[in-house]
């Protein structure tokens, strides 16, 4: 399922799910979780967390992602 997150800068990530790696540095200060293809986000900067609408994911698949 492709998902839109708004953070707290103003950014806007549409990945699908499994591409995302949400990661608490409170709950896990010392250790990143990194793989290949996905991102990383902090979950304290997720303002809102919403299906992807159709033109959200042309543009992602427009940058490869």
């Amino acid at each position: 399922m492709m998902i839109t997150l708004h953070l707290s800068d103003g950014r806007k990530i549409t990945k699908d799910t499994s591409k995302l790696i949400p990661y608490d540095p409170i709950q896990d200060p010392f250790r990143r979780k990194v793989a290949e293809g996905s991102i990383t986000v902090n979950v304290h900067h997720i303002v809102d967390m919403r299906p992807a609408e159709p033109d959200e994911i042309e543009h992602a698949k427009i940058h490869g992602w």
